[in-house]
This record gives structure tokens, sequence and C-alpha cells, in this order.
């Protein structure tokens, strides 16, 4: 008998066999289904996830998986950023790696999951995907590289936000308690008895001032600067002519 293992529950029980720690996750794609898997399955602890290519993935899903990806995108303990170059070719951050951060008082408490699968429906779920975990001799080497890429990455929360429909960010706490406003689902490889997502609510937090609300702000700043310097400079000609009114 021909047996393929699925990709997300091999990645699910790895982040369930290291349950504590920060999760540094690198996939060339994602999508909305593949934020709503990895929500479910981070509750209380915080990602850092970087995708290298988002042309693709996120203007068609379920309206359960882009509420879903929403709430997680919103979460605070989640940031997602973006790598790309296109010097001397066009490259992104390709790589399918997941890094538990070690504690910081048990440096074997360390793991790291590589392999093929994205984060995307296809990927999790139905393609043939490996998934294996590194050799501890290279987890120092993976953390680095990994750590190097999100250095020089930016975020992109915002625009994933928008290409779900949602246009005002606001970022949660990411608590695991009840919320009416998304609808329950799971996303688990398919099964009758599959059961009921739990979702989180989420918290509002003061908008972002815009760069150009900014930049406006110096605009004007500067040009009451000008004016007033203007005025001193013009201050003694204007007190010659009073006096000479006078």
């Amino acid at each position: 008998m021909f047996v393929v293992s699925v990709s997300g529950d091999r990645i699910a029980q790895f982040l369930r066999e290291n349950t504590s720690g920060r999760v540094w996750v690198n996939v060339g794609f994602a999508s909305a289904f593949g934020l709503a898997w990895l929500d479910e399955r981070t509750v209380g602890r915080p990602v850092n996830l970087l995708i290298g290519d988002i042309r693709t993935g996120f203007s068609k899903s379920s309206e359960a998986d882009r509420l879903a990806a929403i709430r997680f995108i919103q979460r605070r303990d989640v940031s997602i950023s973006n790598w790309y170059s296109k010097r001397g070719g066009y490259q992104t951050a390709h790589a399918k790696a997941w890094i538990v951060e070690p504690d910081p008082l048990n440096a074997n408490s360390a793991a790291v999951l590589v392999g093929s699968a994205n984060l995307t429906k296809q990927g999790l779920l139905s393609n043939f995907e490996m998934m294996t975990l590194a050799d501890p001799a290279e987890h120092k080497r993976l953390r680095a590289e990994m750590h190097q890429v999100m250095n020089k990455s930016w975020p992109i929360e915002d625009k994933l936000l928008k290409r779900l429909g949602h246009y005002k960010p606001e970022r949660s706490t990411g608590t695991a308690t009840a919320s009416a406003s998304l609808p329950q689902q799971s996303y688990r490889r398919p099964s009758p008895t599959s059961s009921a997502h739990k979702t989180r609510p989420r918290h509002h937090s003061s908008r972002r001032i815009s760069a150009s609300s900014r930049r406006n702000e110096l605009v004007k700043a500067l040009i009451m600067v000008a004016a007033g310097l203007v005025l001193v400079a013009l201050l003694p000609s204007l007190l010659d002519q009073c006096g000479s009114v006078g």
C-alpha cells in the first residue's frame, strides 16, 4: 500500500511536541486557509511568519478562512513580513522552515522542522510533501539564517488585511476566549468527526498614524517657522515706519 503522510499533520505534531517558545516560520507561499490553520495551532504563543511571495493565495478564499485569517493577522503576538529582491534576477525567501526558539534556561529545547510544504491548503493537506526534523548540530546555523532574512524583511500585515477585504486594521491580543463575530471552522484534515474551531475576540487598538500624515504635519511646522523668521526680519523696518508716522 502506498502511504503518503500529510504535511499539515507533521507540522501540527511538531508544534504539539514543542509547546513553548516563539515560533519562526518561513514559507514561499501562504493563503488565507494557511493563516487560519496556523492561528488554530498557535494559541497563546508568539509567531513570526515570513512569506516570500504574496502575489497569490489571498484573493480567493471561503468566508470562514478569510475571517479567521484576519483574526490571526490582528493578533498582537503575531508579525508577518515579506522579503524579495529584484537585483540580479528575482529572488524570494523561499525556504520552508519551522523553528521553535530555545528556552533561555534550556538550550536543548530548540527544535527545527524543514521540508517542502508551503502554508497553503494544498501544501498542508493534499500535495505530496516531505517534512523532517533538522539535525541538532544544524540548529544554530538555521536559526541565524532565519533571523538574518527576517531582519531584512518588511511588515505586510496591513497589505494582507486589505487583500482580505478588511480596510481598518486592528491588532487583537490573541486571547483565547469566545467571539460571536467569527464562524466556527476547523482547519484540520477533512474528517466527518472534526471538532469545531473555537474563536477568539479582537481587541481594538489606536489607529496607526500614516507616514503621509506625519509628513504633512512636518511641512506645516516648517511653514510656521519660516513665517516667524520672516516676521522677525521685517520687524525693525515696521518699527521705523511706525516711528516716522508718529
